[in-house]
């Protein structure tokens, strides 16, 4: 539904990515460890992640998203600064 309308889809995306191992680990404990440290470090690093593969991915793949008439910050970033910067951040926040 996002992807033709607008660049949120990837963060919208990851925060749905990053839920099923939270949904994993919650099930593996009896439903006792939605609130553990580990399900947050789990969900977190996931979803750290996601961004600068999906970032990357979109870059090389941004011809082939812009014909499919996809809004990714890759096929509104005329000279990847933008995508190489989100990138960066969240390689560093992932760190």
């Amino acid at each position: 539904f996002l992807k033709p309308r607008s660049e949120w889809n990837t963060w919208v995306g990851a925060v749905v990515g990053a839920v099923p191992p939270v949904m994993g680990y919650t099930a593996a404990t009896n439903g006792q460890g939605f609130f553990d440290l580990e399900a947050a470090l789990i969900g977190s690093t996931l979803l750290l992640w996601q961004f600068p593969h999906f970032f990357a991915l979109a870059w090389m793949h941004r011809v082939d998203y812009a014909r499919g008439g996809f809004e990714m910050v890759s096929t509104n970033d005329i000279n990847g600064h933008r995508t190489a910067a989100l990138i960066k951040n969240y390689t560093y926040y992932l760190s």
